[in-house]
């Protein structure tokens, strides 16, 4: 019975490694592996939740002087907190900033500015309202949307949307990015950010696809280069 068994968890294993996982993406499959575990906690290890190829693109783009901005904060927080010089990241869910924030504390990591911009029903669900009377759709993140605004155009050399309202974000950051820049899209197959390619038509773009940690299956993330 477990010689059985053992058998069968080798033939899914190769079957993985020959099928699902392209020759880019086989350096970190036993990381991947480790991320797909239910206990698994992605703060002890940071890595961006994007796919792995990407992640080495960014990861060529930064040094110790650049200025990044993302929105949706996370692993890649502390991921690129240990890469670049300063770090802006605005957050729309008030228990994981506060997670966020502790998380800053207890590294001493000091470049980052944690933004927290609640959308409009968290914040009238917090009055006693109902949001839908008040809004619908994209503008309930309109002030996540727009922080952005607060800094001056070319102010970035990476800006990465991987939260809320993406495509809205996208737009936004646009004129943030400094000539040479880049901003990256995650999930970009997704059919809701097909936009993206028209609001970036002018920017050269790579598509990365592979796996990525905590999910199963091939993802993309799009990388944007903004003309010289």
């Amino acid at each position: 019975m477990l010689s059985r068994l053992w058998y069968r968890v080798r033939v899914g294993w190769h079957l993985l490694r020959a099928y699902l996982v392209t020759p880019a993406d086989r350096p970190h499959l036993d990381r991947w592996l480790q991320t797909l575990q239910k206990d698994h906690d992605a703060l002890l290890n940071p890595v961006p939740w994007m796919t792995y190829s990407a992640v080495a693109r960014i990861a060529g783009a930064l040094g110790p002087e650049s200025r990044v901005f993302e929105y949706g904060c996370g692993s890649s927080t502390l991921w690129l907190a240990a890469r670049v010089g300063h770090l802006v990241s605005v957050e729309h869910n008030d228990h994981w900033y506060r997670r966020m924030s502790r998380e800053l504390r207890e590294r001493s990591v000091g470049n980052v500015d944690l933004l927290l911009r609640q959308p409009a029903y968290e914040m009238v669900a917090k009055s006693g309202g109902r949001a839908g009377h008040i809004a619908t759709g994209a503008d309930w993140f309109e002030e996540y949307i727009s922080v952005i605004a607060d800094f001056p155009d070319e102010s970035f050399d990476v800006v990465i949307v991987d939260g809320r309202s993406r495509i809205p974000c996208l737009s936004a950051a646009r004129s943030k990015v400094k000539p040479g820049g880049l901003i990256v899209l995650d999930d970009s197959d997704r059919e809701r950010y097909h936009l993206a390619g028209d609001i970036l038509a002018e920017w050269p773009r790579e598509d990365y696809r592979g796996i990525k940690p905590g999910l199963f299956g091939q993802h993309q993330t799009s990388v944007w280069t903004k003309p010289v």
